[in-house]
């Protein structure tokens, strides 16, 4: 799935109000990287050159697929063609900072927010000012390891990039992309295996809902109108996101929202007669589970009951939702198993769609690490862990839950998993979905596109 570079093109726009001449290669899209990086090389001659990555591997245990090796073949282009700097940055980069740049030989290393952090580095390096001075970057120095703290957000307002400045949005909006907006960041919450607190902290830094509106006019005005907020988790604190929603509520805005990080717990009448009036289209739950037990042992703040009283809720409403579970976690038993797709074949409407996947990416720094090594689930070391390393449930055994979960997919049409993004097909279905009048999102056709690849013999 394509995403728009928010954060590339935020930290662009801000290098360059601080008076920095600045130019961007997207290369989503691009089908010679050499050629395209030697170009932009050739015709921008630039002092510093910042590598912008944001997942290091696609989270999918069935079919694994790491991106941090693109990185060194892009790091080493550029070594080859030019002698400028190199600062890596993304959210990859927060999550696994020394492991990347040793593997890469990036040795600088934005970690906190790049419209801050990234203007400021630029500052001390052009001042020869000593790193310690600079808040949320990392660096190797005499092959240590260091780094400096960002003890706290320097803004409560997270701007929206002009992205037509800095990338082909047209390119994106085909393949169903929608435009990242951030309402708050921090997290408090103690999932086991989440990396939130440890990129944005754990500690909430709210935008006031006015900044909100009027930072999605903006995107509307330019012609982008399907936008995603991409907080941790966009209903907490339940106030705060009830009020962005009457705020964008009374613009009535040519937009189509949608967020896919709620929690079942704050799922209200209220916040959903707030959402659809505000112009959701569509709403993610992150449920994770049906069950008590593998509920408490993720680390989740709600329980199975609150699972089922969200499902109420969304059944009163007429609002799209897309339901997510985490198969294969701690406590995780063929009992279990059953209990949360019961739950989907039953309380989730046949008209909403049910994703689920299996196995967890363990992540440094997570409690999921800690309970990996002490299940002897993980005994690679921390440098060891670019490479994709999952957590699978030792009271489960893998084929039968795939082999339950083919055969539940099967019979229910609404039901996906991750085999669904790796279709070959996908990309030409959302070009024509997009060119036919299709619009967000494209996962509520669920039903309707498994029956038309089952028709024409793509999707079994």
């Amino acid at each position: 799935m394509t995403v728009m570079p928010v954060g590339a093109c935020v930290a662009a726009e801000a290098a360059e109000r601080s008076g920095h001449k600045v130019s961007l290669l997207d290369l989503m899209f691009c089908k010679n990287i050499e050629q395209a990086i030697s170009n932009a090389l050739s015709k921008t001659k630039p002092d510093i050159v910042g590598i912008s990555v944001r997942n290091i591997d696609n989270n999918d245990m069935k079919t694994p697929r790491t991106f941090f090796k693109e990185v060194l073949t892009i790091a080493n282009i550029i070594r080859e063609k030019s002698n400028a700097k190199i600062i890596l940055g993304g959210a990859a980069a927060g999550i696994m900072p020394e492991q990347l740049m040793r593997y890469t030989g990036i040795n600088l290393a934005v970690l906190g927010y790049g419209e801050t952090v990234f203007p400021e580095l630029l500052t001390a390096l052009e001042q020869k000012k000593s790193f310690e001075e600079v808040e949320g970057i990392a660096w190797i120095e005499n092959g240590i390891f260091r780094k400096t703290e960002l003890e706290t957000a320097k803004s409560n307002h997270y701007p929206v990039p002009e992205f037509s400045r800095w990338i082909d949005v047209r390119a994106y909006l085909r393949r169903f992309s929608t435009a990242a907006v951030q309402t708050k960041r921090g997290c408090p919450y103690k999932c086991v295996y989440c990396t939130y607190a440890i990129v944005e902290g754990k500690k909430y830094h709210l935008c006031e809902a006015d900044y909100v509106a009027k930072e999605i006019k903006k995107l509307s005005d330019a012609g982008i109108h399907d936008i995603e907020f991409v907080d941790n988790v966009f209903n907490s604190p339940y106030e705060h996101s009830l009020a962005i929603c009457r705020r964008l509520a009374r613009e009535r805005m040519d937009v189509r929202l949608q967020s896919m990080e709620l929690n079942p717990k704050f799922i209200t009448d209220e916040l959903m007669d707030a959402m659809e009036e505000a112009g959701f289209v569509g709403i993610g739950l992150t449920a994770e589970s049906a069950d008590d037990k593998v509920l408490a042992r993720l680390g989740k703040d709600y329980t199975a009951d609150d699972v089922h009283r969200a499902a109420e809720v969304v059944g009163r409403h007429k609002l799209p939702c897309l339901w997510l579970f985490l198969m294969g976690g701690p406590s995780e038993t063929p009992d279990t198993v059953r209990r949360t797709l019961h739950f989907a074949r039953t309380r989730i409407r046949c008209s909403d769609t049910a994703f689920f996947n299996v196995g967890i990416r363990i992540y440094p720094g997570t409690q999921l690490e800690t309970i990996a090594r002490r299940q002897g689930v993980l005994k690679e070391l921390p440098e060891e862990m670019l490479e994709t390393k999952f957590y699978f449930s030792p009271l489960l055994e893998q084929r039968w839950l795939r082999e339950t979960l083919d055969r539940n997919i099967k019979n229910n049409l609404n039901f996906i998993d991750s085999d669904s993004f790796a279709l070959p097909a996908l990309s030409t279905i959302q070009r024509m979905s997009y060119f036919l009048g299709v619009r967000q999102p494209l996962w509520k056709y669920t039903r309707q596109i498994r029956k038309f690849m089952h028709f024409t013999g793509v999707y079994k």
